[in-house]
């Protein structure tokens, strides 16, 4: 039975540990959810939401991870597993993605991971919906084409920013209603698309880290992402290739008005965001879309947190065995293991 995610956004609530298993009461006492906790991989507290000491305890021995958000989504920090015994490992990964000769090659095979699934979405869409994106395609492949001849982190980033954007200006030609997407927006979101988008990155930044936990390996440290205190560049890097699931995801919900303007609040400040009320139906068809094959029309295709926790796998292999190649790693389908 695959491990899945406990979701509690009401505020006041609280979490507690009733011997293997998770209660979930609300500020009156009264349980509104019990869950085994062998169930769980990972819990999302949203807002004013209190988890007891047993419940910690439990995050830091075995699992789940706690992930703590705002109530607009924003990922605070969380709490998992601090595998001690992996001091070797961590080591290595230090080692491997500090030594440009190695880092280097380690970025350039996420980002061609990236933009190869960018280009598999754009194909995919110009041809179900019949819409021009011969430019997108013509730049995306430009891109990876240029890819072996960037040598350092910085034109990695350079090369990968450039060709995201060419992909959101496609992107935005193929929704069904105006909801005034211009392209990439964040810190804050300024329209729905965008806040329905930085939503979902966040929930998928939650399971690849989660998964990074588990692995064993110090999510701080990463290769195409620079270290830098509070961010897990590592979950960053390990998320890129599977970025075009939000947007897939984000694109069909808002064409089949799942999620309409009325779902949405702005600030005075411009900032969008999803409404308080809304919230628990995104998180649950996000929530299906983790547990759904990876490729949704592929037979025996692994589902999303499974190809997740593999590639996870997969890249403790490349630390501990740097002869592997990272590029097998990132196709979950090829089943790579430590």
């Amino acid at each position: 039975m695959e491990a899945g995610v406990l979701s509690v956004d009401l505020q006041g609530a609280s979490v507690h540990r009733l011997g293997g298993r998770l209660q979930v009461r609300d500020a009156e006492g009264v349980v509104r959810a019990e869950v085994p906790a062998f169930k769980l991989h990972a819990v999302w507290l949203f807002g004013g939401v209190e988890v007891t000491n047993a419940v910690l305890r439990l995050a830091l021995s075995e699992g789940p991870v706690l992930h703590f958000l705002t109530r607009q989504g924003r990922h605070r920090g969380c709490v998992g597993p601090e595998p001690g015994h992996r001091a070797a490992l961590r080591v290595r990964q230090y080692r491997h993605l500090s030594r440009s000769r190695t880092r280097v090659p380690f970025a350039r095979e996420i980002v061609r991971a990236k933009l190869k699934t960018q280009l598999e979405r754009v194909r995919a869409w110009s041809r179900n919906r019949k819409i021009g994106m011969a430019d997108v395609i013509e730049f995306l492949l430009a891109a990876l084409d240029l890819l072996d001849a960037e040598t350092t982190v910085d034109g990695l980033l350079g090369l990968e920013g450039t060709a995201t954007r060419k992909y959101f200006e496609g992107y935005g030609r193929l929704f069904t209603f105006d909801f005034g997407f211009r392209g990439r927006n964040r810190r804050p979101p300024r329209d729905p698309v965008n806040a329905l988008l930085s939503l979902g990155y966040t929930l998928l930044y939650t399971e690849v880290l989660s998964a990074v936990l588990l692995a064993g390996l110090d999510p701080y440290i990463g290769g195409l992402h620079a270290v830098k205190d509070g961010r897990c560049s590592l979950a960053l890097d390990l998320m890129e290739p599977f970025r075009w699931i939000v947007d897939e995801l984000v694109l069909a919900r808002m064409n089949l008005a799942t999620f309409t303007t009325k779902d949405f609040r702005q600030d005075v400040d411009g900032a969008v965001f999803l409404q308080p009320a809304a919230l628990p139906r995104f998180v649950a068809v996000f929530g299906e879309r983790l547990a759904a094959p990876l490729a949704l029309r592929s037979a025996g295709s692994p589902t999303v947190r499974q190809a997740l926790r593999t590639v996870a796998r997969g890249v403790r292999g490349v630390m501990l065995h740097p002869e592997r190649p990272l590029a097998e790693v990132l196709q979950p389908s090829a089943g790579a293991q430590p």
